[in-house]
């Protein structure tokens, strides 16, 4: 039994009060803040709180990992609010898909290896029901669902995706394996911790996992990806654990408004009559819950459009306004979808699709914090999804001789679903004016359109090089010049030309040059940043 406070006082020596800021303890009550820093601890103890013990991350997720991933997994299925946070960020980490670029010094290589990646894309998994990028909504899904997935490379050549409740075994609970090494929730470990193998389950017919005799696959031939939050993690949980108290609250609040508009919006009246209620009685269906005849249960019918209370003369009814349900319904739910967002980083606004109330520099503040989150999502699929496939492939290319080894074959880039630009117009003359400047590159500007700058820059030579061909097709058919630059989309220059301005004359005796001598005109620059080097000093 926790001890109890005692509830006497004990007087200062000397009959002097308590110093100035300084919280007399016996008055402390459950959830107040009497105490601060280590000290709540004191307080906790005192007031009968328990206090979870420590201990590795390992042994904090064991017993409950598994309890966690089917209440996530029910949220997500019978839960609107917590599947659309899901897909929300599905939709802005993912996107369209992840788009590689190979980069070895070889372009010959690259385009070969590129071609073959997306060959492999159109049906990546042994199933053959994914392609590639919905793979990447699959992985992602189920590493915000169930806080962990896996991958096992099979022989012919495709992956085969493993949810998190199949990678268990007999050891589930901690042990040691016949080799002596730790198994920790399905996970083989060394000494060290690090993954020597995956313990995998598979279904009985009726789709329960069977823990009886799991396969062991080599972490060499297994991808895992898992939402981990200490060193000492071996198993993720599901990225919104913290919130499920709060979906349950909110599923109530939600509950409780929906049945208080549903009794606002019924008449509520008074029957009085002799005999009332034994003639509501006899009009009244049979009850099999009700015992006592003259309950007030069985004085009361509830209709679909009233409530009805039938009762004695000298009876009187009386109903409790309530102008409408729940006044600050629609505050107390934004708050809520505010901190339920922050798990994943969603903003209210992007969660709920609603900017009516934020400006642009305030929605852009809040999609750039947005932003940051997602890039990290984004980094932990290139690092733990994409990149062990990607050279899972590669080697399996050069085994079976479709590719040519090289020193840096397995040099690559994954260019990541950028995000869309708040305002059109401002976002591109911000991305100018730092190209201007010398502060971004065009493979920077191209990258936050999700565009690749070696295909940008062959489309754009294919363009302008058949520009050039229609206006010369032009110019021969009517003999008229045209700029070629209309053709591909291009503005044209208004201003005139250095060469078509005509030479300044000037004396060559210095006495009777009564004019400055014109400058030299800037070549036709975006800025000094982009001129070449001689250039630039000529010009300064």
């Amino acid at each position: 039994m926790p001890r109890k406070a005692s509830k006497t006082r004990t007087k200062p020596a000397g009959g002097r009060k308590p110093a100035l800021g300084r919280l007399d303890r016996s008055k402390a009550v459950f959830g107040s803040y009497t105490e601060f820093g280590y000290r709540a601890v004191e307080v906790a103890v005192k007031n009968g709180q328990a206090i979870p013990p420590g201990g590795s991350a390992d042994y904090q997720t064991r017993y409950d990992r598994e309890r966690l991933i089917w209440m996530s997994q029910d949220f997500d299925r019978n839960n609107g609010i917590y599947r659309g946070t899901i897909n929300r960020a599905l939709d802005n980490i993912i996107g369209n898909g992840f788009n590689l670029q190979a980069r070895t010094s070889d372009d010959k290589l690259n385009n070969q290896l590129e071609a073959k990646w997306a060959a492999y894309c159109v049906e990546p998994e042994i199933r053959g029901q994914f392609s590639w990028w919905q793979v990447e909504r699959q992985i992602l899904r189920s590493l915000f669902v169930d806080g962990d997935v896996g991958g096992i490379k099979t022989s012919v050549g495709k992956i085969q995706i493993i949810e998190a409740d199949r990678i268990a075994s007999t050891y589930s609970a901690g042990g040691y394996d016949a080799d002596n090494h730790r198994v920790e929730q399905g996970v083989k470990l060394d000494e060290y911790g690090r993954a020597l193998g995956f313990y995998v389950c598979s279904y009985s017919p009726f789709g329960m996992v069977q823990r009886v005799a799991p396969k062991l696959y080599a972490a060499k031939d297994f991808v895992f990806l898992a939402n981990i939050d200490r060193p000492s993690q071996t198993r993720g949980v599901p990225v919104q654990a913290a919130n499920f108290s709060m979906f349950h609250r909110i599923n109530d609040v939600c509950d409780a408004e929906a049945i208080a508009r549903q009794i606002q919006a019924r008449f509520a009246v008074s029957l009085t009559r002799q005999r009332g209620p034994e003639l509501a009685g006899a009009e009244a269906k049979v009850n099999p819950d009700v015992v006592d005849d003259d309950s007030i249960s069985a004085r009361i019918h509830e209709t679909p459009e009233a409530i009805i209370f039938h009762g004695y003369q000298g009876d009187e009814f009386k109903g409790i306004d309530r102008t409408a349900p729940g006044p600050y319904f629609g505050e107390t739910i934004t708050v809520f979808m505010r901190l339920l967002g922050l798990p994943i980083g969603l903003p209210l606004e992007l969660l709920m699709l609603d900017w009516s109330k934020t400006n642009y520099s305030s929605a852009r503040a809040a999609l750039e914090q947005a932003f940051r989150m997602f890039k990290c999502w984004q980094e932990l699929l290139k690092a733990r999804w994409h990149s062990p496939i990607y050279k899972w492939k590669v080697a399996e290319w050069i085994r079976r001789g479709e590719v040519k080894p090289a020193a840096d074959i397995f040099e690559h880039e994954w260019i990541a679903p950028e995000f869309p630009w708040i305002d059109q117009l401002k976002e591109a003359e911000a991305w100018g004016t730092r190209m201007d400047r010398g502060l971004a590159t065009q493979s920077q500007a191209l990258k936050s359109l999700n565009q690749d700058l070696e295909q940008f820059q062959a489309a754009r030579k294919r363009e302008i090089i058949r520009a050039i061909e229609l206006a010369k097709e032009v110019t021969k058919e009517t003999g008229t010049e045209v700029p070629w630059q209309m053709f591909a989309g291009l503005p044209m220059d208004q201003k005139q030309s250095a060469s078509e301005k005509p030479a300044p004359v000037i004396d060559s005796n210095p006495e009777n040059d009564t004019h400055p001598p014109e400058k030299k005109p800037l070549p036709e620059m975006a800025s000094m940043a982009e001129m070449p080097m001689e250039a630039a000093h000529a010009a300064t």
